[in-house]
């Protein structure tokens, strides 16, 4: 019947009115039967041709949103179920399938989170230990630096050191020296 009315064209607005009418039915009754024998795919894609003739069709967006369900497309079968409610807010089955939807959807965020919190917890570790070990590689530079105070120098302090008197210098053991 579906082939039949699909083909079948008529330029009579009013015949091609009932055309369309008699398809859009076929197509929800197919997305139905589709639905009940599990055939989520099959569901979906005949719920969509439905919203291809209407596509503000309740029937059509909530079947196609089980279909999804079915498929494990949550959150598209979440904007369905939405969708539903703006044209009937008081849809009491897409009420209930938007809850569970948004059930679904909580738990798969808090799996990500852990997921993630996991594995970024992991790569921080990896680089800290990455960089500790490249410090170890790395001459220590402050541990040959030739600094030295009055009395171990040897030779006459330059213009500038006389100049600025208060410079201090780090001797072997770490201590500041006057100049």
């Amino acid at each position: 019947m579906e082939s039949y009315l699909q083909n079948e064209k008529d330029n009579d607005p009013e015949i091609e009115k009932e055309r369309k009418t008699l398809l859009l039915a076929a197509y929800l009754n197919s997305t139905l039967c589709n639905l009940k024998m599990n055939n989520f795919y099959d569901a979906k894609a005949k719920a969509c041709r439905a919203l291809s003739i209407e596509p503000k069709n309740e029937k059509g967006l909530y079947r196609r949103g089980q279909a999804l369900m079915g498929i494990g497309d949550v959150q598209n079968a979440y904007n369905d179920f939405a969708e539903c409610l703006k044209i009937d807010p008081k849809n009491l089955a897409a009420k209930s399938q938007l809850a569970v939807c948004n059930k679904i959807l909580k738990e798969q965020l808090q799996k990500e989170k852990k997921v993630y919190a996991n594995m970024f917890d992991k790569f921080a570790k990896m680089d800290t230990q990455r960089e500790e070990s490249a410090k170890e590689k790395e001459p220590n530079v402050m541990s040959c630096v030739g600094e030295w105070g009055k009395e171990d120098r040897e030779r006459e302090p330059s213009e500038f050191e006389k100049e600025n008197p208060n410079i201090l210098m780090l001797n072997s053991s770490g201590e500041f020296k006057d100049m």
